[in-house]
């Protein structure tokens, strides 16, 4: 069980949705930090995504 919340496109602020694009869980649980999860995606890119 994750100790952080999956969250869905409607709980995340309009600017950071993009990273939602692929809805897997791991883009849903990087997103409760949307600075730090840009900065992962971006050293770590998945193509097609970024």
């Amino acid at each position: 069980m994750s100790r952080l919340p999956d969250l869905e496109a409607d709980e995340v602020a309009s600017e950071h949705r993009d990273m939602l694009r692929r809805n897997t869980n791991l883009h849903k649980v990087l997103v409760n930090s949307p600075d730090n999860a840009r900065e992962v995606l971006r050293q770590y890119p998945i193509p097609g995504v970024n």
